[in-house]
């Protein structure tokens, strides 16, 4: 599932990205080693969702470059993305009548044979996934009988039985209460050290600099990262949120 830890996961040159000719963002580059985890921030409307979209290639980047393990991503075909490159998206339409299990198991699908069928390692990974998210209890729930933490819990463990390398997470806490907020970036973590690669979206500066190990700000100038240790960090996320300094918490 992970790279070995410090060779380069995912590579950024002069990134462009956004819907053409309107709304162009960028240009970003940035080179993140196996094992590392990138929180995103930013004001709503600077591009962090359609950001996420262009690394995992739902989208064509409108000018430069993003190599995943040194590939050119638009070189890859669309299994092999999605063995590389897992998202968890905001919001996304749900069969409410799927069980947690078979919502997981769909994780699986880039890595299923001809006939679809689902092999040893593919249930292995999906106890896994199940594990992790501490979904066992409710396996055989349906999806509309969840709280939305508990459904969260699901995509999210849907997403890691994908077992790609790179993990792209957009706002992962959405739903979650304390308890399981402190799991989620206890999870992450683990995976870190397990040599997954992880960006994710988040809209809180305090959890972003305490749980990433790097932080990339966007706004107007596209986007850049900020240092944890930067004594300006909080006037800059200040300016891009375009609210008072004291109103910023780290």
């Amino acid at each position: 599932m992970s790279s070995p830890q410090g060779k380069t996961c995912l590579a950024l040159e002069g990134l462009c990205w956004g819907y053409a000719p309107k709304l162009r963002l960028g240009p970003l580059s940035l080179k993140l080693r196996a094992g590392e985890h990138v929180a995103v921030l930013g004001p709503n409307g600077a591009g962090k969702t359609t950001l996420l979209r262009t690394l995992v290639g739902d989208l064509e980047p409108l000018a430069g470059k993003v190599e995943i393990s040194g590939e050119a991503l638009e070189t890859l075909s669309p299994p092999q993305r999605a063995r590389r490159v897992a998202l968890l998206a905001q919001n996304p339409q749900l069969d409410l009548e799927l069980t947690v299990r078979e919502l997981v198991a769909l994780g699986r699908t880039p890595h299923l044979g001809l006939w679809g069928r689902e092999g040893r390692s593919d249930l292995e990974a999906v106890d896994r996934a199940l594990t992790r998210c501490d979904l066992h209890a409710l396996a055989l729930r349906p999806l509309g009988a969840l709280s939305g933490g508990e459904r969260q819990r699901a995509r999210l463990a849907m997403t890691l039985a994908q077992g790609a390398q790179l993990l792209l997470l957009d706002e992962p806490t959405t739903h979650l209460d304390l308890r399981r907020r402190h799991e989620l970036f206890s999870l992450l973590s683990e995976l870190g050290q397990q040599g997954l690669t992880l960006v994710s979206v988040l809209h809180e500066p305090a959890e972003a600099f305490r749980e990433a190990t790097r932080v990339l700000l966007l706004g107007a100038d596209g986007g850049h990262e900020v240092a944890k240790d930067d004594p300006e960090r909080r006037d800059l996320l200040a300016a891009a949120y375009a609210v008072p300094v004291e109103r910023i918490t780290l």
